[in-house]
């Protein structure tokens, strides 16, 4: 089948996709990253770049086998150092 579109979104970059799978409770759980154009991951892991806002991660699940998905949420701040 054709692939499903999660998340979009403009001036992003959305990136690095995990998926988890929950056989018992038959959950998919999905983290991603967004990362601001403009912006590269290995200057944010070499910490040239100050903008703690330039990339966040994002939680988002679905009970339905991936036919649809719950509001993305912005988990960043708890995951951050």
């Amino acid at each position: 089948g054709q692939p499903n579109i999660v998340y979009k979104e403009n001036n992003m970059s959305i990136g690095n996709p995990t998926m988890i799978y929950d056989k018992d409770a038959h959950i998919i759980h999905l983290l991603f990253s967004k990362l601001k154009y403009g912006f590269s991951e290995s200057d944010i892991t070499a910490e040239i770049v100050t903008d703690n806002a330039a990339i966040t991660i994002w939680y988002t699940f679905s009970g339905d086998g991936g036919l649809t998905w719950s509001t993305a949420k912005d988990i960043t701040s708890t995951i951050k150092k």
